[in-house]
């Protein structure tokens, strides 16, 4: 029962696998290849919704100066609400509770600022302070 092995190993190899090239690295036509990818869905339907409005809202202002600064203003307070949620979801920590806590800040700087007068830094840093403790509890 017992056997000896020689130390000159010999590989044998599948004379298929060797023509086969890789897939992955095959080559397709380039049309394939950009339809493959994820971002072209983002990209089409960005430029999808913005040649919609620009038809059909033309003359109300929406793509002049004030009407684009009106957009992006809005537009910028999610992208900076958004990059937290995703760098949550990276970290694996998925939060549902990003929502509430959007409103729970909003009404924290709303109601003292137009109510109670009071300054703008004092009152983002009582937002965050209450976000922070809301977030232990």
């Amino acid at each position: 029962m017992s056997e000896s092995y020689s130390s000159n190993l010999t590989f044998v190899t599948n004379k298929k696998s060797q023509s086969k090239s890789d897939e992955r690295l095959k080559q397709q036509n380039r049309l394939k290849g950009w339809i493959a990818r994820p971002e072209l869905g983002a990209i089409s339907g960005t430029i999808l919704v913005f040649l919609f409005f620009f038809i059909v809202a033309k003359d109300t202002g929406m793509f002049s100066l004030r009407g684009v600064i009106n957009w992006m203003e809005v537009s910028c307070q999610l992208v900076i609400l958004s990059t937290g949620a995703c760098l949550l979801m990276i970290a694996g920590e998925f939060d549902l509770s990003i929502g509430s806590m959007i409103r729970f800040a909003g009404m924290v700087i709303a109601i003292p600022t137009t109510h109670l007068g009071v300054a703008d830094l004092v009152v983002d840093s009582l937002s965050l302070w209450f976000c922070a403790v809301d977030r232990l509890f």
